[in-house]
């Protein structure tokens, strides 16, 4: 008799082994799935954007953009860039280093204020009108005449930005610039 009881406490705790192992396989299949899904939502979604004056609707998705948003930034970005005062020289560098890339960011920051001390050095005011925009291969070309500023004296350029630009997670991040006439 008690070999049976034996058996039938043995045989019941075998059985809830299992139980508990088949549970535990079952619920970690359900939590890795759970993960993919939650990957493949993020990873695909979609982001529709209106800005407050509806002209025109643009989305980020992913490491995509469309060709509407890159070239608002793109605006945004050479006007930040190429409008200054003297008396704005510092806040226009931090908006626009907050696009920075961040492993090219001390690049940029390095590059940039090298440009800005050589306008505080002469006291330079300018004004930047862009013309067109092109948008090719995460490339961003801003074209447009520079106004030049000094005592009372001005001269215009016509003047090329060039925005490489990465978009990571649905960020956008600048990570170099170049001009193609330069006027530094």
């Amino acid at each position: 008799m008690e070999w049976k009881n034996f058996k039938r406490e043995l045989d019941r705790a075998i059985l809830q082994t299992w139980t508990m192992r088949i549970a535990v396989i079952a619920m970690s299949l359900v939590i890795i799935v759970q993960m993919f899904m939650i990957f493949r939502l993020t990873s695909n979604s979609k982001t529709i954007i209106l800005p407050p004056k509806v002209k025109k609707a643009f989305y980020v998705s992913g490491s995509h953009v469309s060709k509407g948003y890159a070239i608002d930034m793109g605006q945004y970005l050479s006007q930040t860039l190429l409008d200054l005062t003297p008396h704005n020289y510092k806040t226009q560098l931090n908006l626009f280093l907050q696009f920075a890339y961040p492993p090219n960011y001390n690049a940029l920051k390095t590059e940039l204020l090298v440009q800005m001390k050589a306008l505080a050095t002469l006291s330079v005011s300018q004004a930047f009108f862009p013309q067109t925009i092109k948008v090719k291969h995460h490339i961003i070309y801003v074209g447009g005449t520079l106004i030049r500023v000094i005592t009372d004296k001005s001269k215009s350029y016509q003047k090329t930005l060039k925005i490489k630009y990465l978009i990571k997670n649905g960020e956008f991040y600048v990570q170099s610039i170049s001009y193609q006439k330069k006027a530094y």
